[in-house]
């Protein structure tokens, strides 16, 4: 690798950390924010975990670009931002997918979704009370939050089966299954 290269690596990688650095301060603030109100709201612990994966994934690859792709990624600020937002983003699709009970299994996280008793709560404030039913749930979902950003394809290739079996109009509810690498369609008739 020439100079040239060697000085625009470091520079996209400069900038890649200060753009995650700035991503996590924000998702902390907004954490912060939000605690006051409500301590179990895990969703920027999720973005920052997607962020994160598509950093390290970002990183690893930086060394194998082309010298174009390297310059674009040196004079494009969008280049930079634009992965980590895009792993934060795939993380909390996942993360709605979790707690919908669309992707569930012994490898996967789960949730409780009921309030604490004496609470009322109705639509989209339901999603800040959600928690996880123990300690590895949530390492569970940290880890699986990291691959969505590390590996984008992990969840559009998820939104595709789903959007597959919408189109094909079966009826059929959708399960990602840990213990093969296939789609498990499960019906009423055939429960897994």
């Amino acid at each position: 690798m020439d100079n040239v290269a060697l000085c625009s690596l470091r520079k996209v990688s400069n900038r890649l950390l200060f753009a995650l650095m700035v991503l996590i301060a924000l998702f902390v603030a907004a954490k912060l924010a939000i605690t006051e109100h409500n301590e179990s709201f895990i969703l920027p612990f999720v973005l920052i975990a997607g962020a994160l994966g598509s950093f390290v994934s970002l990183q690893r690859r930086l060394k194998q670009l082309s010298a174009d792709d390297l310059s674009l990624m040196c004079e494009s600020l969008a280049s930079v931002w634009l992965p980590p937002i895009t792993g934060a983003l795939l993380a909390a699709i996942l993360y709605m997918l979790f707690i919908g009970n669309l992707i569930s299994g012994s490898l996967f996280p789960a949730f409780n979704a009921q309030p604490e008793a004496g609470t009322v709560l109705k639509g989209f404030v339901l999603l800040a009370h959600i928690e996880a039913t123990s300690v590895s749930d949530y390492a569970k979902l940290i880890f699986w939050s990291f691959l969505a950003g590390f590996s984008e394809s992990f969840v559009t290739n998820i939104m595709g089966t789903f959007e597959s079996k919408a189109l094909s109009g079966d009826g059929e509810k959708v399960m990602i299954s840990e213990s093969r690498s296939t789609i498990i369609q499960v019906t009423e008739d055939n429960p897994g």
